[in-house]
């Protein structure tokens, strides 16, 4: 069993950053009014380090086990799926890599061996800001100022204001209410949304290799010589 330590992830998951504002220019608020209390948005440290298990059976299908979370993973469409809606999703999805039938019995020990969820509300939310799940898409959207709730639309946002904090009856304003974020989650049908820090946009190469790019480009291209037809190996010039 091989865990991946650097899975190759389609483009929008490995480089995506969201525009913000700069850290040097505080945001504007009504006269009268106050300044949100901030929250801590310093990433936490999690007490496990997730992780993507593949074998040569998962690597066949585009699949990965997102560890500790015990969820598949596609890593062509970025998000989680269940044992009971994997054959659907290859079949819908990826016709052309349906499940073979010999498969199916070693895809099912894989998944006891690794205990994988069968519903997705078995997964414990998170609620902190932390590193960016590998495997997951990482998408633009909107951390509230009060909480740690996260959403993708402003629409929705503005519902959360005024259900979850009515204490507060200031009106609902971007500027007092929302901040942009990048977020993650690890199901399309229960949607919670988190905050995440996403991986750099280009990490370092293999320094052999960067080396060898380097010399090759340095290295001048020899002209090549085309002899006319006469001067072959048996002439002789005086």
């Amino acid at each position: 069993m091989v865990v991946d330590d650097a899975v190759e992830m389609p483009e929008s998951t490995q480089a995506y950053t969201v525009m913000s504002s700069s850290p040097n220019c505080e945001p504007l608020y009504r006269a009268g009014s106050s300044a949100p209390e901030m929250t801590d948005y310093t990433p936490s440290i999690p007490l496990y380090l997730p992780h993507l298990v593949s074998n040569h059976i998962l690597n066949r299908y585009g699949l990965r086990i997102l560890m500790p979370f015990k969820c598949i993973i596609c890593l062509i469409c970025e998000h989680t799926l269940t044992p009971s809606g994997l054959t659907e999703h290859l079949k819908t999805e990826h016709e052309e890599m349906s499940v073979l039938p010999s498969d199916f019995s070693k895809l099912n020990t894989l998944w006891v061996e690794y205990d994988v969820i069968k519903d997705f509300r078995d997964v414990a939310p998170i609620t902190s800001k932390q590193p960016a799940l590998p495997g997951l898409k990482i998408i633009p959207g909107y951390s509230c100022r009060h909480c740690t709730y996260c959403t993708p639309t402003i629409r929705t946002m503005k519902n959360h204001w005024y259900k979850q904090h009515p204490q507060d009856h200031t009106k609902f304003s971007e500027e007092y209410v929302l901040r942009p974020a990048n977020i993650q989650m690890i199901s399309t049908s229960i949607q919670r949304y988190f905050e995440v820090v996403p991986p750099p946009i280009a990490p370092l190469g293999d320094p052999w290799e960067m080396y060898l790019e380097q010399y090759t480009s340095k290295i001048p291209i020899e002209p090549s010589i085309n002899l006319p037809p006469t001067l072959n190996e048996n002439t002789w010039i005086g």
